[in-house]
């Protein structure tokens, strides 16, 4: 599961609220085909891809009612 929060002030999962959630996505980690030094975030097509050292996630992006 992916989260991302309203809360900018927060650093890490210490003081962790699920009120204060803006974003939840499951995500499927996968193996990525080499080593990530950086942590990336980048747009490929119609999914968010982000990669660090051998991990990967990636969801799709649409336009729509939130649901």
């Amino acid at each position: 599961m992916l989260l991302v929060s309203k809360n900018a002030k927060q650093w890490g999962a210490f003081s962790y609220k699920e009120a204060e959630d803006l974003l939840r996505v499951k995500v499927k980690p996968t193996k990525t085909d080499s080593f990530v030094e950086t942590f990336s975030i980048a747009i490929v097509k119609d999914q968010v891809v982000m990669k660090w050292e051998n991990t990967q996630v990636a969801f799709k992006i649409s336009k729509g009612a939130a649901q």
